[in-house]
């Protein structure tokens, strides 16, 4: 079970079981412990005046008494010391602690002891299962169990180390271990300083990639801009026009082909026309545009009607 105490006293501690699912009327589907009435609420905590010791061992003494029903672990720590899953296993896990508390039971609440938790000593006993580490394995030289310097020695040498940090210091720094160390750490060094001595020769290169795309960046909202008022006229144009706006340049094309008949017709009663052939040729051609207008216009007002 995690503890998690925030700074403020005056709100009330959080207990969630962790490394596993369980069902419980204490728990909640998150794991955590809301059934206990004094950190229920943190007015409720403020009042009880308990310390959090207390809280946390009553939690789990009702945890043990009536355990949770485990539904899956997560833990790989945790699956690992559960008897069922070492079946194979030659040494028995060593039972778990039970305090004064849980003498004073039934024997129905002891048998349920069978299946509580196991306690904080079984845990630290139980071996630790491998894990993959993907950390980088760091080179550096063993640290040697003893220093034949100080076994040779003076006593008066030996309490000069202890009472003067220089000497200690110094005495250190001539030791084959610390001076591998040391090399190492020069050798870290100098390599960073190569990288970033060529992090900062591509540095120019990358203010001039960025300038580059600062540049297309506004090259391309300036073309997004005229798409979009080009997309707009598109749709303008193909958008289906108004009925009405259709019949007024009707209207007026067919005035402007009447007036133009009319025209042709005046022309040849004033002047005449030295060929009829032409003359009757336009003015058929003018008469015949005014009715082909003034038919489309009937044909319109007839489907809007109809609408």
């Amino acid at each position: 079970m995690r503890v998690h105490f925030p700074a403020d006293n005056s709100r009330a501690p959080v207990m969630t079981l962790a490394g596993c699912s369980a069902t419980h009327p204490w728990l909640d589907h998150q794991m955590k412990v809301v059934g206990y009435r004094p950190i229920q609420s943190d007015q409720q905590w403020k009042d009880s005046r308990m310390l959090l010791g207390v809280a946390v061992q009553e939690v789990v003494q009702h945890f043990q008494v009536q355990p949770p029903a485990i539904q899956q672990i997560f833990d790989s720590n945790l699956r690992n010391i559960q008897p069922n899953n070492n079946p194979d296993s030659s040494t028995p896990p060593p039972p778990a602690k039970r305090s004064h508390y849980h003498h004073h039971h039934s024997a129905s609440s002891s048998s349920s002891m069978d299946d509580a938790p196991p306690d904080y000593d079984t845990l630290l006993q139980a071996s630790p299962v491998p894990q993959e580490t993907t950390s980088r394995k760091v080179d550096v030289p063993s640290v040697p169990v003893e220093f034949s310097k100080l076994e040779s020695m003076e006593r008066e040498e030996l309490e000069k180390l202890l009472k003067d940090h220089i000497a200690l210091v110094a005495f250190c720094n001539e030791l084959p271990y610390i001076k591998e160390l040391n090399e190492k750490r020069v050798s870290v060094l100098e390599e960073n300083v190569k990288k970033a001595q060529s992090n900062m020769e591509k540095r120019e290169e990358l203010h001039s990639l960025h300038s580059e795309v600062k540049e297309l960046q506004k090259n391309f909202k300036s073309k997004v801009k005229e798409f979009k008022q080009l997309e707009e006229k598109q749709d303008s144009m193909c958008a289906v026009p108004d009925t009405r706006v259709i019949l007024k340049e009707l209207h007026r094309a067919k005035k402007e082909a009447f007036e133009e008949s009319e025209q042709l017709a005046e022309e040849w009663l004033d002047d005449g026309a030295a060929d009829v052939k032409d003359f009757c040729r336009r003015f058929i051609e003018a008469r015949k545009v005014h009715h082909v207008r003034a038919g489309k216009m009937e044909i319109l007002q007839r489907q809007d009607g109809g609408c």
